[in-house]
């Protein structure tokens, strides 16, 4: 098999999407010959996919400026097919594969990954201009592609109940947590949190973007009902860019800050997260909706026990080795909070069925199963080898 691999998505930082495709690009590179595999990115092929990690980090607002540009130019959006076709033209012979929902008119087989359908389901929960954006690309991946593939099974059967596709036409294969989550990163963290004023096994964690679907306020309000001398004693602590319509979040969070029982610590450089998480006495994550939920593989492989909702892949992801509970129950989430932060059998036995649950998800995995995938795909539509 021949394969083209879009790498538009590789850019500092690497999170969600980003890293999706830099560890399939990583894993197709380790095991495919180099006259097998050609990167794309934009029009253009891509021969150094590591210098586009290079060079300093965009602010969080400059960041959003350049994206909403982007956005927002039909110019641009007019001319990038037009740029693939003639680009692509000749390659009829190779498998592209779209790592993030984006297919351009190829004349070869194409198949994309589709991460989530949160666009169609809570667009209330995003900008309007992301919603026209991701919605246009991804009906048109329904249009060029052959074959879908998704996160989890719940995103699987969303998109073949809502697009009609047929179920033979999508796969679920699921992501993977990196080697450097793992429980011994405890050890290396306690420089990187004085340097925070933290303490190892003293602090809970939330990891994601600060935005309305990761339901943060419900969180809040289960933190802020908790005993004084609870929440001064474990604060919650926040790890992640300052999203769309997250002001009122973060002014409730700069008032818990002050109070003693909150801390925001922005973007956490990728090479920290495995130490930060590590050390955390407790995960939570009360997202709405998810189309994996990688932060809640990444703190079991930790060895971190885990509270999340009962929404969306979640369930799935999890399978029993988190407590689950309704995204809208503040006072269940703040028995649970209370509960586990206080009993250490509790923690260890979830502790231990984190880890277990965790060892299923890997990033070699999710090479093979794509890469075992793609090549079905282009042996059932004919294309050479």
């Amino acid at each position: 098999m021949k394969l083209i691999f879009d790498v538009d998505a590789v850019r500092p930082p690497l999170t969600g999407v980003g890293r999706y495709a830099w560890e399939l690009a990583q894993g197709y590179a380790a095991r495919l010959p180099s006259n097998r595999l050609k990167l794309y990115a934009a029009g253009r092929w891509v021969r150094d996919l590591e210098r586009r990690l290079q060079g300093s980090m965009a602010g969080p607002a400059l960041r959003r400026r350049v994206a909403a540009l982007r956005l927002a130019g039909s110019a641009y959006r007019r001319a990038l097919p037009l740029v693939a076709r003639m680009r692509l033209r000749g390659f009829e012979d190779h498998v592209f594969h779209g790592p993030a929902y984006v297919v351009p008119p190829f004349a070869g087989v194409s198949v994309a990954t589709i991460h989530d359908l949160s666009t169609y389901l809570y667009p209330e929960y995003h900008p309007p201009e992301r919603v026209r954006h991701v919605n246009r690309g991804i009906e048109n991946a329904l249009r060029h592609a052959q074959f879908l593939i998704t996160d989890s099974e719940h995103v699987r059967r969303d998109l073949i109940d809502r697009f009609a596709w047929s179920p033979t036409q999508v796969a679920t294969i699921p992501l993977g947590a990196s080697g450097h989550y793992r429980p011994g990163q405890r050890r290396q963290a306690h420089a990187y949190l004085a340097s925070l004023n933290l303490e190892v096994d003293a602090f809970v964690l939330y990891i994601g973007t600060i935005e309305p679907r990761k339901n943060l306020e419900v969180l809040l309000d289960a933190y802020d009902g908790l005993a004084p001398t609870l929440r001064r004693r474990f604060p919650l602590v926040f790890a992640g860019y300052e999203g769309w319509h997250s002001e009122a979040v973060h002014a409730r969070i700069a008032r818990a800050a002050s109070e003693g029982w909150a801390r925001y610590l922005g973007y956490v450089d990728e090479a920290m997260m495995p130490a930060l998480t590590a050390a955390a006495r407790l995960f939570v994550y009360p997202s709405r909706y998810e189309g994996f939920g990688l932060p809640v593989i990444e703190a079991m492989a930790s060895g971190v026990p885990v509270i999340a909702a009962n929404t969306s892949s979640l369930p799935e992801v999890t399978q029993g080795a988190a407590r689950l509970l309704d995204p809208d129950d503040v006072a269940g989430w703040r028995g649970a909070i209370a509960e586990l932060l206080e009993n250490a059998h509790q923690r260890m036995q979830m502790r231990e069925a984190g880890l277990r649950q965790a060892t299923g998800f890997t990033w070699d995995r999710t090479v093979d199963q794509t890469l075992a995938c793609l090549q079905h795909v282009a042996t059932s539509r004919g294309a050479r080898a």
